[in-house]
């Protein structure tokens, strides 16, 4: 009998541990799975999977395989971490089952106040640069439509009021925000005549701010170049301007100038081009080319630094130039 007693007073810890463990991982649950949907953006998905857009950050972290937070594509796998194991980590406090024993509060280590030297910051381009250079998609998502404003101005700037259609059904919500771009438009290899894809420039960021006799209306927080009437609407998601990498890269690889963002056939100092080379030829941020002219003498004339990457192009700035860039030029290292 006292051997039973021993064994039964033996099981009742581990049983109460066994049981433990299970409210814990009910309580947590395991990481679940998503498949990135067209149109889809890491602060949409955060919304609707962990119920707060600015957890986006951490989906992010959870995905080690994805390396720029802006490019996520179709098909693509993400691990979605459990949200109030977030909220633990976040908190510093252990998360209970409700009806259970409250958790206690994880006390950090009491750590002498020391001053930290502040850095600045440096980048390649300036922000509203970084954001007007736009993107390369071969399946952009429209949203809308700009439909002008009440003066019927043709161009349109920060401040103004304007008149958007939408192509959702169904009440908008004032507070809404849209970034305004461009038609897209689409590249062309300048030697081979390959199509490359569709580009559109960033113009602006609108906010509706509701109806005007059953017409949206909005209003242009922020333009970094004219809007004009019958510009689209993609829907807004955070874009962070990359910071300049702190050791200089200048790879081993040659291509050619696609196509110059300026407006004319031929851009200088300053001005932004679409290179033919991206992400599948391992092109990062910070990459520095030399420039070549794309006929004889072939002689160099500048440099170029890359400011954003694709799968199969990237954008870049004309650093040093001794004559204007144009589509067809060679940049090599």
């Amino acid at each position: 009998m006292k051997v039973r007693a021993l064994a039964h007073a033996a099981r009742v810890p581990l049983l109460s541990a066994l049981i433990a463990c299970t409210i814990v991982l009910t309580a947590f649950g395991a990481p679940d799975d998503y498949t990135i949907r067209k149109g889809d953006t890491l602060w949409d998905i955060s919304s609707e999977r962990l119920k707060d857009p600015y957890q986006w950050p951490s989906l992010w972290k959870a995905n080690p395989k994805i390396r720029n937070p802006h490019l996520i594509y179709p098909g693509q796998k993400l691990n979605i971490p459990d949200r109030e194991l977030m909220k633990s980590e976040t908190t510093g406090k252990e998360v209970t089952e409700p009806g259970t024993e409250q958790g206690k509060v994880v006390i950090p280590e009491k750590l002498e106040p020391r001053r930290i030297p502040v850095q600045e910051q440096h980048y390649i381009v300036p922000r509203d640069i970084f954001l007007t250079s736009g993107f390369i998609d071969n399946d952009i998502k429209i949203e809308g439509e700009v439909k002008g404003e009440s003066f019927k101005r043709n161009l349109m700037g920060r401040g103004d009021t304007v008149y958007v259609s939408l192509s959702r059904g169904g009440e908008i919500e004032s507070g809404t925000r849209y970034y305004v771009v461009s038609k897209p438009e689409g590249l062309l290899h300048p030697t081979t005549g390959k199509r490359l894809g569709f580009y559109s420039k960033i113009k602006g960021l609108l906010e509706t701010t509701g109806e005007d006799n059953g017409k949206q209306r909005a209003r242009i927080l922020e333009s970094y170049d004219e809007i004009l009437k019958e510009d689209i609407l993609i829907g807004y998601y955070p874009i962070e301007v990359p910071g300049k990498p702190l050791t200089e890269r200048k790879p081993q690889l040659k291509g050619v100038v696609v196509k110059n963002l300026e407006g004319l056939r031929a851009t200088g100092r300053g001005g932004l081009v679409i290179i033919d080379k991206g992400q599948n030829e391992k092109v990062q941020v910070g990459d520095q080319y030399t420039l070549i002219t794309g006929t004889e003498p072939f002689a160099t004339s500048g440099t170029i630094q890359v400011i954003k990457t694709f799968p199969s192009l990237s954008i870049a700035v004309v650093g040093k130039s001794e004559r204007e860039v144009m589509p067809g030029d060679i940049y090599k290292n």
